[in-house]
């Protein structure tokens, strides 16, 4: 199964491979009739693959788009650039900040980590990334004003 994702230039190929086998089996155990197992799973695979993918190309573009935007700021605005992070950072409720730092800590890839932590706060796991999409909204909104109020 990791080769299925590796041909097709997947980075994280182990982990995709692990969570099409952990989908597949979690049906079997739902009990979902599968008449043909190989068949079933590589359709699962195809699925996770297009969904990393997506992913993945949603990240290339984040990347460039920092890129850009840090192109924009010189090295001696890295400094004040931190601090307007902090301060907005500071302005988020402690759930916020919580959910944010646990988000990306060093096991942030690892999706069963995602998973507990959603789990953890009541969640599902797209709820989750809809709320820490919608902190970084609200902290990128926060620096950006507070940057033209220094300019």
């Amino acid at each position: 199964m990791a080769r299925f994702f590796s041909i097709r230039g997947l980075y994280e190929c182990d982990e995709a491979a692990d969570e099409a086998i952990d989908r597949v089996i979690r049906k079997i155990d739902e009990g979902t009739p599968v008449e043909d197992c190989v068949r079933y799973a590589y359709g699962v695979a195809r699925n996770v693959l297009h969904e990393k993918l997506r992913s993945q190309i949603s990240v290339n573009n984040g990347i460039a788009e920092l890129k850009r935007r840090n192109d924009l700021i010189s090295t001696e605005d890295d400094d004040s650039l931190s601090a307007l992070l902090a301060e907005c950072f500071g302005q988020l409720d402690r759930e916020g900040q919580a959910i944010l730092e646990s988000y990306y800590n060093s096991n942030s890839r690892d999706i069963r980590y995602r998973e507990a932590l959603a789990s953890e706060n009541g969640m599902n796991l797209n709820t989750l990334r809809i709320k820490v999409y919608r902190l970084k909204k609200r902290l990128a909104k926060c620096v950006d004003g507070k940057k033209t109020q220094i300019m």
